[in-house]
């Protein structure tokens, strides 16, 4: 049935593509905080899909960009703007501003 579709091939879903980005973002953010007692992928602020993700085999990256740090009296909370990209595509796949909060214990 995917073959039928105007994609010609299998897709990958947004909720999927969104269930990547923590693995995928984990090296883009700051993991040695001796004072960070608990991180918490704490959610989205935005997310667009302006392109199809997944198709066939391609190989898809994180683009991480434009990280806003704010220190809160719990600890920090980091919103970066997460960029996913799929090989030979002409749009990304997802844009997402991402919401991490650090908690001091």
């Amino acid at each position: 049935m995917a073959a039928q579709t105007p994609f010609g091939a299998t897709v990958a879903h947004g909720y999927l593509t969104l269930s990547l980005l923590p693995q995928m973002s984990y090296r883009s953010l700051p993991h040695d905080d001796p004072g960070a007692g608990m991180a918490l992928n704490y959610g989205l602020q935005s997310r667009a899909a302006p392109g199809a993700g997944a198709l066939g085999l391609a190989r898809s990256r994180l683009v991480p960009s434009s990280a806003r740090v704010d220190e809160e009296d719990w600890g920090r909370q980091v919103t970066m703007t997460a960029t996913i990209e799929r090989e030979d595509g002409d749009k990304p796949v997802c844009v997402a501003e991402v919401v991490y909060r650090y908690y001091r214990l």
